[in-house]
């Protein structure tokens, strides 16, 4: 028992030293991937050599829980490359993992057994991303299908839980995150739920897909497609055109399609839909103000992770030296980016606005002329609401793109068209994707830019505005 009490002592001592280390990175200043990953397999190697009782276990968890979130906050926020984003969230999940198995044998045990057909998605994180449109559209294909295939309840670990799901609900939001496990446990278990699906999980993903908590483990995302977990009997990755399974570690992968909505809690946002958040009428009224000054409204909805780029920067600034009339908008909430730096500097001050945060984007997006989408890595479920909003986009058909955008999801259907990558708006190279910015962002051109939109609209209709598929795929295809 002495060495048991030493060891936890020393568990805890290397994570309080991993916090320490991700407290120290400078926000400001470029992540070093291969630096960090290397000082993070080193203290995970120390955690190795050590090996405690039971009772430091819930402490050990959230101790590394405050080291996950301020991780993804100071680093893998921070990261553009494709490779160094994987490289870095291996390198923090290492521990996670360790843990969950740590929590697989030494965590109150309860039978895994239930019913295939009752599904309970774990909601870790806000309800209202644009990721949790799975879970909102199995939910509207429950309601509105009349012969009951599965059934759907959820669970929030986080965020609040809607009112229109309250009672197929359960809300750990009040507990931390060892609690979190063993009730989500315990709920499993007394329910007798077989199925369990995570939707797009980001913080703490390793900690809950590490551990086993039901017959069937479904993770469904388009972010993480990069890290498969031993407890994930199959993934259900949704940026496809069309059905499509993949063979990994001997098991059929399903993958269903690609149908994107924007929703408020369980409710569909369109155009037309009135926006709710203050900011967002605040910015409206914004933009109206600098549409009647006859300016063509541009801009970039990425998150700020995606706006890191200097090329992209600058691709930026020349556009708006180039042309007096665009009035430019991107959404990040840091303060400090670089690309407002470079604006600011260049005198460009009172040309274009920073959006901290989007809370309904099909209502708002109308109002613009021309999406910029960023690169190298660019966005998915916005160029979407975009064009269900009637405004094109540019983007760049990057690798990075074709791995995590929605790209990945157009070549296919745009490969069976008659129209080329160029001709829907994607650029092969930097300067194509200036060309194509600076042509497009003319007063002078409405009618090609309303051309591109129908090019785009033919294309991303294929795969858009079907609230309800998710259901019809998950059951017919993945529960098969």
């Amino acid at each position: 028992m002495i060495n048991n009490k030493f060891s936890a002592q020393h568990e805890a001592k290397v994570l309080q030293g991993l916090l320490t280390f991700i407290s120290s990175i400078d926000e400001n200043s470029s992540i070093d991937s291969r630096l960090i990953s290397s000082e993070l397999k080193t203290r995970y190697l120390d955690l190795l050599e050590l090996l405690a009782d039971n009772s430091s276990l819930p402490d050990l968890i959230n101790l590394f829980s405050a080291c996950d979130h301020l991780y993804y906050k100071k680093v893998l926020s921070k990261v553009t490359s494709e490779e160094d984003h994987s490289l870095l969230i291996h390198s923090i999940s290492n521990f996670g993992v360790y843990l969950s198995q740590r929590f697989q044998t030494l965590s109150p045990q309860y039978e895994i057994r239930g019913n295939l057909e009752k599904v309970l998605f774990v909601i870790k994180g806000p309800f209202n991303l644009a990721h949790m449109s799975f879970a909102k559209s199995f939910y509207l294909g429950y309601t509105s299908n009349d012969t009951k295939l599965t059934f759907p309840y959820f669970v929030f670990l986080d965020d609040s839980v809607p009112s229109a799901i309250k009672s197929i609900s359960f809300d750990l939001t009040r507990l931390n995150v060892y609690s979190k496990m063993v009730a989500l446990k315990k709920i499993i278990s007394e329910n007798s739920f077989g199925t369990i699906i995570w939707p797009s999980v980001a913080q703490n993903v390793s900690l809950f897909m590490g551990s086993r908590f039901a017959k069937c483990q479904i993770y469904w995302s388009a972010r993480y497609k990069n890290q498969l977990f031993d407890t994930v009997d199959k993934y259900f990755f949704g940026a496809r055109s069309s059905r499509q399974n993949i063979a990994y570690n001997g098991v059929q992968w399903g993958h269903g399609r690609f149908h994107v909505c924007e929703w408020n809690k369980v409710n569909i946002i369109s155009p037309k839909s009135t926006l709710f958040a203050k900011s967002d009428r605040d910015w409206e009224a914004f933009i109206r103000r600098k549409i009647n000054m006859n300016f063509l409204i541009c801009g970039t909805i990425s998150s700020g992770r995606k706006m890191n780029d200097s090329d992209f920067h600058h691709q930026i600034l020349s556009l708006l030296q180039s042309n007096d009339s665009i009035y430019y908008f991107y959404t990040s909430r840091n303060e400090c980016c670089p690309l407002q730096e470079l604006l600011n500097s260049n005198g460009l001050s009172k040309r274009f606005k920073r959006i901290d945060w989007i809370h309904t984007m099909s209502p708002l997006l109308k109002l613009f002329d021309l999406i910029i989408d960023s690169f190298p890595v660019g966005s998915s479920h916005a160029l979407c609401y975009a064009l269900q909003s009637s405004t094109p986009f540019i983007s760049m058909a990057s690798q990075a793109n074709r791995e995590s955008s929605l790209l990945n999801t157009l070549m296919p259907l745009i490969y069976n068209s008659e129209f080329s990558l160029e001709d829907v708006g994607f650029a092969l190279s930097k300067s194509q994707f200036s060309n194509m910015c600076m042509n497009y962002a003319q007063i002078s051109q409405k009618v090609a830019r309303y051309s591109l939109l129908e090019k785009q609209r033919f294309i991303v209709n294929q795969c858009l505005n079907s609230p309800t598929a998710m259901y019809q795929d998950f059951s017919e295809l993945i529960l098969a």
